[in-house]
């Protein structure tokens, strides 16, 4: 029989959890390049943008459509990459955190 005072308890501690992965997570610096590297973009593990760099010789060329593609092309690796982080951090923390209930599987919750 669950005891559901303990199953709070451990939500509680969950969310705790939660907050010191998503603490984790703001830490943690992804790249993505495009262009051989003429386009660099850094995302976060929350998949905030933290910076662009974009190469001199690429803005001289002053081809707008070709930089804008490839700007696009970084921020879409980079959030891939980030994206894959933090779910499996997410799916860890999940996994190790929440209370043991017949039938839920932590991996499915969908962070």
């Amino acid at each position: 029989m669950l005891n559901f005072g303990d199953i709070f308890g451990k939500i509680q501690s969950f969310q705790e959890e939660m907050k010191k992965t998503q603490s984790r997570l703001e830490g943690i610096v992804i790249e993505g390049q495009a262009g051989g590297g003429m386009v660099t973009v850094q995302v976060n593990g929350l998949r905030k943008v933290l910076k662009t760099d974009i190469d001199q010789l690429l803005i001289d060329g002053k081809d707008k459509e070709m930089i804008g593609d490839l700007i696009a092309a970084a921020i879409n690796q980079a959030m891939e990459k980030a994206d894959l982080i933090y779910k499996e951090e997410m799916a860890k923390t999940a996994q190790s955190s929440l209370p043991q209930i017949p039938g839920l599987d932590p991996g499915k919750l969908g962070f």
